[in-house]
């Protein structure tokens, strides 16, 4: 994607994963990959997942006033996140 942000790292290297002690140290990063990395998905390009939720949203059998609303709350969400960085 064109649009994408460098992120900073944030998978272990290979020798870090290997030193990780398997029942605290991995467990504890595998629960915090499983919410830190759909974020980062997110974040990389956040412009393509709005474009795709506001196609969701006008697919959906609804009046255009709740469509309108529902694509308004994406909107500014998307600008409070990433526009004001």
């Amino acid at each position: 994607m064109e649009h994408e942000r460098e992120l900073e790292p944030f998978l272990p290297t290979l020798p870090e994963l290997i030193e990780m002690d398997l029942h605290s140290e991995f467990r504890s990063w595998v629960t915090e990959a499983r919410h830190v990395i759909p974020k980062r998905k997110m974040e990389r390009d956040p412009l393509f997942h709005l474009k795709n939720q506001i196609s969701e949203i006008l697919n959906e059998w609804k009046s255009d006033a709740e469509k309108e609303s529902e694509i308004l709350d994406k909107i500014l969400t998307y600008h409070l996140k990433y526009e004001r960085r």
